[in-house]
């Protein structure tokens, strides 16, 4: 994967982790959850105007709650851009969508 990771591939500290429901307040690097390096944001900071328009209460350096809802703008916002920001969603969709259906929403934990 080129955005993407499982918690087996991580190295270091420095990701988003994507958390499938609720976070339990208390567990961090789950294998059943994803990972972005924080890197993206850094390198792509139209990436990051993206989220922020699909979600304005996204903190990158907190805990935000995706819905569904937000995750088709971003997704939309995404392919009207292309590059980077196309190619995140499409490798995240396949979790995402699993996500979604057994849920509802999705947590991000951020830096």
């Amino acid at each position: 994967m080129d955005y993407i990771c499982e918690n087996k591939e991580r190295t270091g500290t420095c990701y988003h982790e994507f958390v499938g429901g609720d976070w339990d307040g208390i567990t961090f690097w789950s294998d059943d959850s994803l990972c972005m390096h924080d890197e993206i944001f850094d390198d792509f900071p139209e990436f990051l105007a993206l989220w922020k328009k699909a979600m304005p209460d996204f903190e990158p350096c907190g805990i935000t709650r995706m819905e569904r809802e937000a995750w088709e703008m971003l997704c939309a916002l995404a392919r009207e851009e292309g590059g980077v920001s196309a190619g995140f969603a499409e490798e995240m969709r396949p979790w995402m969508e699993k996500a979604f259906a057994e849920h509802g929403f999705v947590t991000i934990l951020g830096i």
